[in-house]
């Protein structure tokens, strides 16, 4: 995980525990993680405020904690000011962040545990003809189940690690720093190739699984290197025609 987005989750647990509560600050966070699931990317464009806020609001606006009738409340705007953040443009984000991940209403998977909200959802059902009744109104040859679509299994990828100093730092730090991620890889996983820029960076490519880009991103937060970009490929010569 790169600092940025080590940066929106920090924003997010922050206000999640100064306004909210525990189960929100949980689902919060498997928001953040299924997002990360469906596109590694996801976070790279755009400031970390609006990412949290629209993050937030995805799932507060889907469990009506923008209704006064409903504790914890917060509104859209109460969420935007406190990271200085524009309503359109969380709005905008928010709206892309429940099409990715088919948050709404009905979707229990991202509804609050123990909700007496969700429970009457539950016992309501929608028609072919678009009619929403209570499924005890239909004979059980007239209810049509949605399929339940498992999760693609995450697949190895082939990663390029860019590595910036924080202070000027000697050669032989480079190599520890190689050697450390070295270490990191599992059995299944694979180093490919590094080496120093002219820029003085470092640049690491190995194939393995997503895992391994967080193990390593915790492994040097208290070292004289940080990640800087990561890049993802089908294969390792697609990831040596990116320009640094």
């Amino acid at each position: 995980m790169n600092q940025k987005n080590v940066q929106i989750k920090a924003l997010v647990s922050d206000f999640c525990k100064k306004h909210l509560d525990s189960a929100y600050l949980k689902l919060c966070e498997k928001v953040y993680d299924d997002l990360l699931k469906k596109d590694k990317s996801i976070f790279f464009r755009g400031k970390e405020e609006i990412w949290a806020a629209s993050l937030i609001w995805s799932v507060g606006g889907t469990n009506f904690f923008g209704d006064k009738s409903f504790q914890p409340y917060a509104t859209q705007a109460d969420i935007c000011n406190f990271f200085g953040a524009n309503t359109s443009t969380v709005g905008q984000k928010s709206r892309k962040i429940k099409d990715m991940l088919d948050i709404n209403i009905w979707n229990s998977k991202y509804r609050l545990p123990g909700s007496e909200l969700g429970s009457f959802l539950d016992s309501l059902i929608m028609t072919d003809d678009g009619i929403i009744m209570p499924r005890d109104m239909l004979k059980d040859d007239e209810i049509i189940e949605e399929e339940t679509v498992e999760e693609e299994e995450a697949s190895q990828e082939y990663y390029l690690l860019i590595f910036k100093p924080i202070k000027k730092v000697s050669l032989a730090h480079f190599y520890q720093l190689e050697y450390t991620l070295k270490k990191q890889l599992e059995k299944n996983e694979h180093f490919i190739k590094s080496g120093i820029t002219e820029k003085g960076i470092l640049k690491f490519v190995f194939f393995g699984w997503w895992d391994a880009v967080e193990k390593i991103q915790h492994q040097i937060e208290h070292t004289d290197f940080t990640i800087s970009d990561i890049y993802f490929a089908e294969s390792a010569e697609d990831l040596d025609e990116v320009s640094l």
